[in-house]
């Protein structure tokens, strides 16, 4: 009987140490989730930079009207 209560206590301390983990990496998927929604919103910015820097560089080129530019 003791021997089962011990593997009992055992088990129970396997189930709080896993849920613990598990707690734990929600958390870190979480993070990971809002990372690289912050990622994609930063590389929807430097391809919209890339594009008006293109843009002006050929306006340039053609002796385009004279704008404010961003620095490129």
């Amino acid at each position: 009987m003791a021997d089962l209560k011990r593997q009992y206590d055992e088990k129970l301390q396997q189930k709080e140490e896993l849920r613990k983990k598990s707690d734990f990496m929600e958390m870190m998927l979480d993070r990971a989730s809002q990372l690289v929604s912050g990622l994609i919103g930063e590389k929807e910015r430097w391809e919209n930079t890339v594009t008006v820097c293109q843009i002006l560089s050929v306006t340039d080129i053609q002796g385009g009207p004279e704008k404010a530019e961003p620095q490129c």
